[in-house]
């Protein structure tokens, strides 16, 4: 059983007997073991705290639900779920994109618009284009 020296009788060995004590509930590194200090060591107003805490709140197993948060993030929450989503990006309904020439591809034109009416938007905004150059 490890003890605490005792003065006067433990004469070159107390510091092993010391140790010895101490790596009971303690590591090498002099931290606290884990679980050395448990609900039952502590003061009962630090127990009556612990307990207030943990019943204040459990996280259902869904997660947070929205109720559960302020007003003020649920209107960012809604605000991010409508914002723009890249799944949308060139899809059909979607938000249609820009090519490298920060131009609209002919393939996200609805087929309503016909080659010919094609040419001539392509024909306005060259010139436009050159126009503000």
């Amino acid at each position: 059983m490890n003890r605490l020296p005792t003065p006067g009788t433990d004469s070159g060995t107390w510091g092993d007997i010391l140790n010895a004590y101490l790596s009971v509930s303690h590591a090498s590194d002099g931290t606290l073991s884990s679980g050395v200090v448990g609900h039952a060591q502590l003061d009962s107003s630090t127990q009556t705290t612990i307990d207030s805490v943990a019943s204040k709140y459990t996280k259902p197993g869904g997660g947070i639900p929205a109720s559960d948060l302020t007003s003020a993030v649920q209107t960012s929450l809604g605000k991010a779920d409508s914002s723009l989503q890249s799944s949308q990006l060139g899809a059909a309904s979607g938000i249609a994109t820009l090519n490298g020439s920060s131009q609209l591809a002919s393939s996200q034109l609805p087929s309503s618009v016909g080659s010919r009416r094609l040419q001539r938007l392509q024909n306005y905004a060259n010139r436009i284009h050159n126009h503000h150059i």
